[in-house]
């Protein structure tokens, strides 16, 4: 099974829609507010995928583009049925070269700084700006001063970017999908969404989500009482109700206001 497309083949152009160190292989994804990277292929040769979100795994994993036997399209959970377009390129940041998630949303921005330069984005540093808003989290890159190096000495250090996401998929589904497996009904999980426990502090919050409303602001405090939230009623919650359910559990409240950063961590917290 083949996932995603080199961007230059594609036909689909049109935009919809953390960094850390070491050199290990795994897909980065922006956690600081700023990154700022060498990008080592040039935009037709980044890698257009759509991924689909885990609540079991905890982690995103490349659609089959089959949406009759595609696990992720045919999944119980809502949120998991979505797919969106990210690109993924290699990238040498702080010295290490390694694969990187591109939100889908900075595709038309980096062509219009491609045809400033000639058609290039190799003859200069870019930095992602990741930012907070009301309506979620938003990207934006800004280009940097001119300033040609020789990558060519990065080419043997790039990531097999069709292997990771052949190990992503594997990581959830536990195989690869068959050939031909069209005629044959999705996978399953055999894995139970992970329940975590928070102070019924948090009922007014569990009771609201339960109804479909989120609430707007944190539960009172008081009630010492444990009551189960599960994963999907977590990361419907916005920041600060997560902010909240860290400090009712006595834990340091990490300092982000991304809510799927913060629901990661607090389930990692509580594993």
């Amino acid at each position: 099974m083949k996932f995603g497309t080199r961007a230059g083949d594609s036909t689909r152009k049109t935009s919809t829609g953390g960094s850390g160190g070491g050199n290990a292989d795994w897909l980065r994804y922006f956690k600081d507010t700023e990154t700022r990277m060498r990008f080592l292929d040039e935009l037709d040769d980044w890698i257009e995928v759509w991924m689909h979100w885990s609540p079991s795994a905890s982690r995103s994993y490349p659609c089959t583009e089959d949406f009759d036997t595609c696990p992720g399209h045919n999944s119980e959970n809502e949120r998991e049925r979505s797919a969106s377009k990210r690109y993924i390129v290699n990238a040498l940041v702080d010295g290490y070269v390694n694969a990187w998630i591109i939100p889908g949303s900075l595709w038309d921005d980096m062509n219009r700084h491609a045809d400033k330069a000639g058609g290039t984005i190799l003859d200069r540093d870019f930095t992602v700006v990741k930012k907070n808003t009301d309506a979620g989290v938003r990207y934006a890159v800004d280009r940097e001063e001119r300033d040609r190096i020789d990558l060519s000495k990065y080419d043997d250090k790039k990531k097999n970017i069709g292997k990771m996401l052949e190990d992503v998929y594997v990581e959830v589904w536990g195989k690869l999908p068959a050939a031909g497996e069209e005629n044959q009904d999705p996978p399953r999980r055999e894995v139970v969404d992970k329940e975590i426990k928070a102070p019924t502090t948090a009922k007014e919050k569990l009771e609201a989500d339960t109804a479909g409303d989120p609430p707007t602001e944190p539960a009172p405090q008081g009630d010492e009482e444990e009551q189960e939230i599960s994963e999907d009623q977590l990361r419907a919650m916005s920041a600060p109700q997560i902010q909240a359910l860290f400090r009712q559990c006595g834990l340091e409240v990490p300092e982000s206001d991304d809510s799927a950063y913060l629901a990661d961590e607090l389930i990692k917290a509580l594993a």
